[in-house]
């Protein structure tokens, strides 16, 4: 990974955005990256932001590190789609993305950490979509889940 100080922070002119995820062999799971690149950039307003597989779909790493630099990058943030930080934060993304600078060498990069499990707000909403696709799939859970947030001082115990 590349080293924090040494990268240009550009702005959101000047960064391109990679967001990486595993990659499925189903089309229409892979499509849902898609929907989140746009969404980001939509909110961000970073220009530059492309999805990327680490295996089994397109487009790579390598594919969307080009496709950032040729939409005038100057430099490159890598960020993984995971929650956890395994072997793919640790070894593959880093790996794949070392083999995308020998395509684009001197482009500076970085690879943030994984979503991970922070406190507020993303913690939070982690939890929340959790218990969203609970309370949807399950009737048991909806009648518990009512049954706790009826009775607030139950949360707190």
């Amino acid at each position: 990974m590349a080293d924090l100080e040494n990268y240009p922070h550009g702005g959101r002119d000047q960064d391109g955005i990679i967001i990486v995820d595993h990659g499925l062999r189903r089309k229409e799971s892979n499509l849902m990256l898609n929907e989140f690149v746009a969404m980001l950039r939509d909110e961000t307003g970073y220009q530059i932001v492309e999805p990327a597989h680490m295996e089994l779909a397109e487009p790579s790493i390598r594919d969307a590190f080009g496709s950032s630099v040729q939409q005038g990058a100057n430099g490159v943030i890598v960020s993984p789609f995971f929650l956890f930080s395994g072997r793919h934060w640790h070894k593959d993304i880093p790996s794949l993305t070392a083999n995308a600078l020998k395509v684009y060498p001197g482009v500076p990069y970085i690879i943030t950490a994984p979503l991970g499990l922070h406190k507020l707000p993303c913690g939070m909403l982690v939890f929340t979509l959790i218990l969203q696709r609970l309370f949807e799939s399950s009737p048991y859970f909806q009648i518990v889940l009512s049954f706790i947030f009826s009775y607030p001082y139950l949360i707190n115990m």
